[in-house]
């Protein structure tokens, strides 16, 4: 190539390279300067809330409780049935020949009060979707409690695991020193390499139920699953007193078993519309005719049909039934939450004592046996087996522990969420209508 053509070249090389190299930065400034979400600090109060508040499982019921409370507007109306045009027309015949016309208005009014009876309905119905919600929003926030106890029993794991690969590495160290020095044999040391081997593995294992335990926590907190999350607080700590009584005496205000309560209503309200439907209507509405000879004729009309059978009593047996199961269901699901108050006071007891005494008998004498075992084999007054053994059984201690205080605190807030004592979805004091209307309903 030619020294004119190399020169141009270069110089075409050299503007393109100046040309790209501005937008590439500036490229990478913009990804760069894009800000990454910010960790998101998760303590138990703020899974609750925000459990309670933006869980996605709350949707379907919002939609129902918007839809209720429209159905509720519309049965607001003032007519309960369109009124009725009639138009007839027709030539006449005989001695007097023509065309006779006439038009006539009728208004169907109710015997019965069709528009009180779908008001109650409505507003049954209404009542019923709100209290559903209201449980849902309860299951939500206990969801978010029992995730964010999942998420820190796995963050506990892991540190517990992250410790057991250190005292392994210490075991691996002491037992290289003692092979060099003759004191250890070469199936002491691959003993020692496999130990802290087993211990890492513990440690993915305990990052992977980290990572799914903080999926699951994201998604009841309606967060991103992408975002990273700070969970923070204690599992060993015990909420606030709470007798037999009292828990029995909350059972009344269960959203659960108020919807059940307001669906046996809804449905005996839906029975008397529907029987209130199918009552007689009294037609009343004037007519004018124009006879063909000229004449005009004003009339008014009365229309009453035979009270012989109600053709709706079929709807109304079936809607009367499915109040009878909403009972039936209420009774049911009344003495099972007894139950379930019954057990979880007890597994309350027995869980907190387990982790207690787990703590008191079983891991402060294990760390103890641990550092006399790992002293003594370093002195080359015991083996490496006596060593792994001491390291096992705390591992052992501490992860049952773990496990004891996670099954407490989870029972803790199974148990204020059933009570109606859950942080943020406390139950509502009952007002003197709802006292009324339960005691009708039952």
């Amino acid at each position: 190539m030619s020294s004119p053509l190399r020169l141009l070249s270069a110089a075409g090389a050299l503007m393109i390279a100046c040309w790209i190299a501005p937008s590439r930065a500036q490229d990478t400034s913009d990804h760069d300067s894009k800000p990454a979400a910010a960790q998101l600090r998760v303590s138990l109060k703020y899974a609750l809330q925000a459990g309670a508040r933006s869980s996605p499982e709350l949707g379907p019921g919002r939609a129902a409780e918007r839809a209720a409370q429209r159905t509720r507007r519309q049965s607001r109306q003032f007519l309960s049935s369109n009124p009725r045009l009639e138009l007839a027309a027709g030539p006449r015949l005989g001695t007097e020949r023509g065309l006779d016309a006439s038009i006539g208005v009728w208004q169907d009014i109710p015997l019965v009060g069709v528009g009180a009876s779908r008001q109650r309905f409505a507003d049954a119905r209404a009542l019923a979707a709100r209290f559903a919600l209201s449980g849902v929003r309860l299951e939500s926030a206990l969801g978010a409690g029992l995730a964010w106890v999942d998420a820190r029993v796995a963050r506990e794991l892991l540190q517990i695991r992250q410790l057991s690969v250190e005292s392994a590495k210490r075991l691996a160290r002491v037992t290289q020193s003692r092979l060099a020095a003759g004191a250890a044999t070469a199936g002491d040391a691959a003993l020692a390499r496999s130990i802290l081997g087993a211990a890492k593995a513990g440690v993915l294992d305990a990052e992977g139920q980290r990572f799914s335990a903080d999926v699951e926590l994201a998604y009841m907190l309606g967060a991103d699953a992408e975002r990273s999350l700070d969970v923070v607080g204690r599992l060993d700590v015990d909420g606030p007193a709470l007798s037999e009584a009292e828990a029995f005496a909350s059972l009344t205000r269960a959203p659960q078993l108020r919807r059940l309560s307001a669906e046996a209503r809804a449905a005996r309200a839906a029975a008397s519309q529907a029987k209130a439907e199918g009552a007689p209507q009294l037609s009343l509405g004037p007519s004018l005719t124009r006879e063909g000879t000229g004449d005009w004729i004003v009339l008014g009309r009365v229309s009453l049909p035979l009270p012989l059978v109600n053709p709706r009593q079929l709807e109304a047996a079936e809607h009367q039934r499915a109040a009878t199961v909403a009972l039936a269901e209420y009774q049911r699901l009344e003495r099972r939450l007894r139950r379930e108050v019954h057990l979880l006071l007890h597994e309350r007891v027995h869980a907190r004592r387990t982790r207690d005494a787990l703590a008191r008998d079983a891991v402060a004498p294990a760390e103890v046996a641990q550092r006399e075992a790992l002293a003594r084999y370093s002195s080359g007054k015991s083996t490496i087996q006596e060593v792994n053994a001491a390291r096992l059984n705390l591992l052992d201690a501490k992860e049952r522990w773990l496990l004891a205080a996670a099954d407490a605190r989870a029972t803790e807030l199974k148990l204020l969420a059933i009570t109606g004592r859950l942080p943020g979805v406390e139950f509502a004091a009952r007002s003197k209508r709802q006292t009324k209307a339960r005691r009708h309903d039952r």
